[in-house]
């Protein structure tokens, strides 16, 4: 994801100068949008948008991944669907992080001051998060049956790996392995992706319960999902993963051994990415680390435009065409125009446990932008009486972890769990 040939990257970097060029700088603030009329699609100014978005726009990578399972790239997808850039002087200006305790922002600004405002927020959070990023999904319960596939000691822990199958005709799979420890339980879960055994292992050592599943690059299961649902949901690559990670939280919930109520979720680097959103849409999820997850996990939109020398939407879009929403492009440039950003799946996750973790020197991370998030968040979980549950860590170093900072991790899940009254430091950058 990082290590782009240089002329992709050098083709991207010149995408705000002619945006610059193109569009103009836009201030003026509007009511808040709601996602865009089919019926508007024979818009000439949209197409004029549109028209000036491909100019700049990189081609699509194909070789990372389809855009979608029906069409190879952004171009095929335009074409299928027919669809627009939104009209930009119909949605409100936002410069920085859109407020999530404010309803209809740009318009009327009423402040959250309710638990029935605070849920009519998250509704619109969610609908908006799907329609411009992750991608529509199918929805819970579903039924899946269980296979084991083995069962083994491996010292004082047993290791299971179990096979669940799902879906229209039980085609989809997704398989487990669990890591359970000595013991009655019930075990708090530490849940991680295929490649991230080896923090797993550490877990268990502290008591988890392990649950390692096939959503990331190394095995993925959730790959097959787009197939499977075609042509009714169009969930990303990556939404694919937190889709994944449902169906497993699915199955720890039916095993006695497990304690629901502390379920901890974490990934690394692209499966950050999934597990941001993953947590945001799964409530059962109860605390959270997107680990140095980047653009379109802790760092948000708005600060990941080329100014900031990081993944902006043009250059990360068709780097890996698969991993977010083909409507997410017409941001391009646009940015201030998008009715959400990433701290929205930071407020969706309130008031459970989140931690924000990166490297001061991430090669695609921006610790400014990161402590804006942070900010907005610590919001949302002042207003919910959660303020315990939010942290955020910064690591010396580059993209890579260590078993230290796994162990700071675990700290943080036993934090919020109430295993441990070892506090989080929380010390920013900037301010």
């Amino acid at each position: 994801m990082k290590n782009q040939p240089h002329g992709f990257l050098t083709k991207c970097s010149i995408t705000t100068i002619c945006l610059i060029f193109f569009f103009g700088l836009t201030t003026i603030a509007f009511a808040q949008n709601k996602i865009p009329a089919k019926s508007q699609s024979d818009s000439l100014k949209r197409k004029a948008s549109l028209s000036r978005i491909m100019m700049v726009l990189p081609a699509d990578k194909i070789s990372n991944g389809r855009i979608s399972f029906l069409d190879e790239n952004f171009q095929d997808w335009l074409k299928r669907t027919g669809e627009l850039p939104p009209d930009f002087d119909k949605m409100p200006s936002i410069p920085f992080l859109p407020d999530p305790l404010i309803l209809d922002e740009g318009g009327k600004n009423i402040p959250v001051s309710s638990a029935a405002q605070w849920e009519e927020k998250r509704r619109w959070m969610k609908e908006q998060l799907e329609y411009y990023v992750t991608g529509t999904y199918p929805q819970s319960p579903m039924d899946f049956k269980v296979k084991v596939l083995s069962e083994k000691k491996e010292g004082s822990t047993t290791l299971r790996m179990v096979e669940l199958s799902f879906g229209p005709q039980e085609q989809a799979k997704l398989t487990i392995e669990l890591m359970i420890p000595q013991g009655n339980g019930p075990f708090p879960v530490f849940m991680a992706q295929w490649n991230h055994r080896g923090w797993a292992q550490i877990a268990v050592r502290r008591g988890y319960m392990a649950c390692v599943y096939a959503a990331s690059d190394a095995k993925d299961d959730t790959e097959k999902y787009a197939e499977i649902w075609s042509g009714k949901y169009d969930f990303t690559r990556l939404m694919r993963r937190a889709f994944g990670t449902f169906r497993a939280v699915d199955y720890l919930h039916t095993l006695p051994i497990v304690d629901k109520e502390r379920i901890a979720l974490t990934g690394h680097s692209r499966n950050g990415k999934l597990a941001l959103m993953a947590a945001a849409f799964d409530e059962r999820i109860k605390a959270v680390i997107p680990s140095s997850g980047g653009s379109g996990a802790e760092v948000p939109w708005r600060y990941a435009t080329q100014q900031y020398d990081v993944e902006d939407i043009a250059l990360l879009s068709a780097a890996q065409p698969s991993w977010l929403h083909p409507r997410l492009r017409f941001f391009i440039g646009r940015e201030n125009k998008l009715p959400v950003d990433q701290n929205h799946f930071m407020a969706l996750i309130a008031p459970r446990g989140l931690m924000l973790s990166t490297a001061i020197n991430e090669g695609a991370g921006n610790p400014w932008g990161i402590e804006q998030a942070y900010g907005s968040a610590q919001k949302v979980y002042k207003f919910l009486n959660a303020e315990d549950n939010l942290a955020i860590r910064f690591r010396d170093g580059e993209h890579g972890t260590h078993a230290g900072d796994i162990e700071d991790y675990i700290d943080f899940f036993d934090y919020v769990f109430k295993r441990s009254d070892h506090k989080p430091e929380n010390k920013l950058l900037y301010s």
